[in-house]
């Protein structure tokens, strides 16, 4: 699950993750990538892994081995190419998104060009780039 300022929504957000994942296993693990927030997600992250079922990732310490450059919303889509390009084992759990009820989103219709931009340029950087 990615992160970015989320200090509002992020407790709540993880809560419900783990409530879904408590249906479907008796040992649950969620990933969080804390992607360089300057507020306090990464304090509110900490305080919730410390029962072990959490783990927190810095993006460019964490995944430097992937070698990713999206600095927008489609690094998601980044780590999970570049992954797959690195022979790295993805598996897909199904999410159901629900509208936020605390905090306010950062993305929006003017976001929409910029990021078909970034796909393209990351379709041309992949073919480019022989896998590991």
């Amino acid at each position: 699950m990615p992160a970015f300022n989320e200090e509002e929504a992020i407790v709540a957000a993880v809560t419900n993750v783990r409530s879904a994942l408590d249906r479907l296993t008796n040992n649950p693990e969620i990933i969080v990538v804390n992607d360089g927030s300057t507020d306090r997600t990464g304090e509110r992250l900490d305080s919730m892994a410390a029962d072990g079922w959490l783990r927190v990732l810095l993006r460019r310490a964490a995944l430097a081995r992937l070698a990713l450059a999206s600095t927008s919303y489609t690094i998601n889509v980044e780590i999970i190419a570049r992954a797959v390009q690195a022979g790295l084992q993805i598996r897909e759990v199904p999410v159901t998104y629900r509208p936020r009820r605390t905090g306010r989103s950062k993305v929006g219709i003017a976001d929409v060009p910029q990021s078909i931009i970034a796909l393209l340029a990351l379709r041309r950087a992949l073919r480019d780039t022989p896998p590991d």
